[in-house]
């Protein structure tokens, strides 16, 4: 699986197990919707510094966006 799938329904999982839509996750990690939709899907990934205030506004590490989980 591509790192822009796994990063991508790690966003997902993250944004879904908070219970906020893309729009309120997008305001809570600091970009549009758009993105957060385009991120999902792995059609892009964020960026590294996206990546670490999505790990720090969500509680969680860097690492665990990278990686696939069960």
């Amino acid at each position: 699986m591509s790192i822009n799938r796994i990063i991508g329904q790690n966003i997902k999982s993250d944004r879904k197990g908070t219970g906020l839509t893309q729009e309120k996750y997008a305001e809570m990690v600091g970009c549009s919707q758009k993105s957060v939709q385009h991120y999902e899907v792995g059609r892009v990934t964020p960026s590294v510094e996206l990546l670490h205030n999505i790990a720090k506004k969500s509680g969680k590490t860097v690492d665990w966006f990278l990686n696939e989980h069960e």
